[in-house]
Parts: structure tokens; C-alpha cells; sequence
């Protein structure tokens, strides 16, 4: 179970060719189980990156209902080694917030499985640049 207390208020910053990049305008605060984490103001993030042919299944678009996910996934696999989540955590934790958020169990089962198909070259371990 995941619990966070306020939705995300982000601003949009540009198009790239992963998708929107957003801005976080207020921190947010999520419990995952006995973690929790704190995504600060100010961080960026691109939601969903989504391989193409994975598209008609899982949008890379920004919806409501995957944005909490995608900005805590995007912080944990960025800064999460150094705070004590693996990656296995930080791809748990998004499956869980997509649930969470309405996410049927078929879409959120394929974006957690690109992300742990995909995800490893992303994933920054504490002490990696």
C-alpha cells in the first residue's frame, strides 16, 4: 500500500523526446510500506518513458492517474540508492502508486514490467555519475 497526502502541482516545462517534462511546484511525500519519501520542489521529470511499441498499452502521455507514480519513480531511480531503495523497491513503488491511482492491473503489469525489462541502465547507484 502507498500513501501520499497531497496530489502532484507540477508545471510544464518543454516537450523532449521522452515525452513532457515537468517541473514539481510543491514536495511530495509518499509512505511505501515502512519507507517513506520526500521528492522535493523544484524536481524535474519527463512521467511515463515508454518504449514506442509498448505506447498502445501504457501512454507516455501525462495523466492524472500516472503522474504520482512516474514522479516517484523518476526521483527513486535518480537519487534512491543513496537514500536505501533498489531498484526492485523503486519498480515495486511504482506499480503500487499506479494501482493505487486507478491503474487497472493489466496496464500496470506492463509498465512494471518495461520498467524491469528496461530499466536498468537508468537506475543510478549511490556513487555513479
Amino acid at each position: 500500500m502507498v500513501v501520499y497526502k497531497k496530489s502532484p502541482l507540477v508545471e510544464f516545462i518543454r516537450t523532449s523526446s521522452k515525452g513532457d517534462v515537468l517541473k514539481l511546484r510543491r514536495a511530495m511525500k509518499y509512505i511505501f510500506g515502512y519507507k517513506s519519501l520526500t521528492v522535493p520542489k523544484g524536481f524535474s521529470c519527463d512521467g511515463m518513458s515508454v518504449p514506442r511499441f509498448l505506447w498502445s498499452i501504457i501512454s507516455p502521455t501525462i495523466h492524472p492517474e500516472t503522474i504520482a507514480a512516474s514522479i516517484g519513480h523518476d526521483y527513486l531511480y535518480q537519487h534512491g540508492s543513496s537514500k536505501g531503495w533498489s531498484r526492485w523497491q523503486a519498480d515495486l513503488f511504482f506499480y503500487c502508486v499506479l494501482r493505487c491511482d486507478g491503474v487497472s492491473v493489466w496496464r500496470a503489469a506492463a509498465a512494471f514490467a518495461g520498467v524491469r525489462i528496461f530499466g536498468a541502465q537508468y537506475y543510478k547507484k549511490q556513487g555513479s555519475k
